[in-house]
């Protein structure tokens, strides 16, 4: 790994750390517990500050380290901007804002933002579009190697669902029900 990339996973570190700090931070002021541990923290965001200075990520005079008496809601308000002013831009192009799942099934799959409802109301449809997909690649595959070695692959036998008569068309199934509340 070059040095350019760990100073980069360096400051996507830090920035965790500043996100820690700040929900700490919030937390304490919210509930007046850990009130002497505000020094200690305050300790450590001023190491991180110092810290981005020395990588050149926080330039002069942004982000002023916080005095030994700073109470977690300052501490709270300065973590939280700092590690806003370290968030990574979205990549540019089609899937930007949209995460990558990859596995067994999935060369790539494409989704919206995993953390909101907006983005898991269509998940059902993008995967069974996505299986599709890969099954047909999947049996065009396996058609071209059966192909390949000498014969015609045999034709799937006919569906057939219980109570209903050969050759009457097959029933459509039910969509799913909306289950957002409401």
């Amino acid at each position: 790994m070059g040095q350019n990339d760990e100073n980069a996973v360096e400051v996507r570190r830090l920035r965790r750390l500043l996100k820690e700090i700040g929900d700490l931070a919030q937390s304490a002021s919210l509930t007046g517990s850990l009130s002497k541990g505000a020094p200690a923290a305050v300790r450590r965001y001023n190491q991180v500050v110092t810290r981005l200075e020395a990588l050149g990520v926080a330039s002069g005079g942004l982000f002023q380290p916080l005095g030994e008496e700073s109470t977690f809601d300052e501490l709270g308000v300065e973590s939280t901007l700092l590690a806003s002013y370290l968030e990574e831009e979205a990549p540019a192009g089609p899937f930007a804002g949209h995460q990558t799942v990859n596995g067994p099934l999935f060369d790539s799959l494409h989704v919206g933002n995993l953390g909101s409802l907006e983005g898991l109301k269509d998940i059902g449809r993008i995967i069974r579009e996505q299986m599709e997909m890969n099954q047909a690649l999947r049996q065009r595959e396996s058609a071209a190697g059966e192909a390949a070695a000498g014969g015609p692959p045999p034709s799937p036998p006919e569906p057939h669902h219980a109570g209903a008569e050969p050759g009457a068309p097959e029933a459509v199934p039910e969509p799913m029900p909306d289950l957002r509340p409401v």
